[in-house]
């Protein structure tokens, strides 16, 4: 997920489950989660929410990577093992005796439900009928009054009229399927939009249209403050914000999100917009330098300066 900077939770494949030191033998399932420097402590904490244990990590110049495992769940045929190589590690009286129990259950059981069944039985219910519903006589219609009211024929004065806002947005349908606020240390709103997969990367011309939806957030909102992460499919945002990361493992599952979500990203996630916001400083800022756009996070990485009009109120 992200916060003020470029998106962070580039995540690979789980590492195959390998065999762990200790008595009980346990075996873990390993997970390398990649995030951007600066960001290790909310990656650590996400996944370690989701039942991840934390192993360690290295640093590079501009990416960390987080090594978690978990331990691996077993079958029930494991189970089943485990227990009959007890058994049979029990001495022949013990075994007999415990046979001779199980099998006394069995038998107990099995006549208890017999004679369940056969004195069971359900009385019919008796039938009620509902009271019959009381009914009210309809209050009688006012009379029409004749002739227009004094107020409805006024006119409206001229300094009554609102004006009209000229503005009027003409650029790729799109839709803000969740928002997150006081992300980061701005405390800045962030929007996850979903818009057309149809766009063409070969040239600048996506850019333009992305910038038409940064500036109709911009105009809605009044302030050109905030974060937006434009991508091309909803499951991107729904792994990635944190209103919606929880809900989308209970759904898909922690695999899917380790291995499949990582993948479109790199196609999907088209811009991440932070207006307000120093990544020099990590603090707050006006100044024009706080207001850029990172291009394609998981693909180009193309950085920009710019930032959206903000209508003058």
């Amino acid at each position: 997920m992200t916060e003020d900077a470029t998106p962070t939770s580039d995540i690979s494949g789980a590492v195959p489950t390998g065999s762990q030191g200790g008595g009980d033998n346990v075996q873990y399932t390993f997970m390398t989660a990649k995030t951007i420097r600066g960001r290790e402590g909310a990656t650590r904490t996400k996944w370690q929410n989701q039942g991840w244990e934390f192993v360690d990590q290295t640093q590079g110049p501009l990416r960390s990577e987080l090594n978690f495992r978990k331990v691996k769940r077993k079958g029930a045929g494991a189970y089943l093992a485990q227990g009959y190589t007890a058994f049979r590690g029990l001495k022949p009286t013990t075994q007999k005796t415990i046979l001779s129990v199980v099998g006394a259950l069995v038998v107990l059981s099995v006549l208890v439900g017999s004679i369940a069944a056969a004195l069971g039985g359900d009385d019919d219910a008796p039938e009620t009928t509902p009271p019959a519903a009381q009914t009210e006589p309809l209050p009688a219609s006012p009379e029409p009054t004749e002739g227009p009211s004094e107020e409805a024929s006024a006119e409206p004065l001229a300094s009554e009229i609102p004006e009209v806002d000229p503005y009027s947005y003409d650029g790729p349908t799109y839709e803000v399927v969740t928002t997150d606020e006081n992300q980061g240390p701005a405390k800045l709103t962030q929007y996850w939009v979903v818009t057309t997969p149809d766009l063409a990367f070969s040239g600048d011309a996506y850019k333009d249209a992305i910038k038409l939806i940064i500036d109709d957030i911009a105009h809605a909102q009044g302030t050109s403050k905030f974060i937006a992460e434009v991508v091309t499919d909803k499951q991107i945002a729904e792994a990635e914000s944190p209103s919606t990361f929880e809900a989308f493992i209970d759904e898909y599952g922690a695999d899917y999100a380790i291995k499949t979500i990582p993948k479109l990203e790199k196609k999907g996630w088209v811009a991440n917009y932070t207006g307000g916001f120093d990544q020099n400083t990590g603090k707050p800022s006006d100044d024009a330098s706080a207001f850029t756009i990172l291009w394609r996070p998981y693909a180009t990485q193309e950085f920009e300066q710019w930032e959206p009009e903000v209508p003058v109120s």
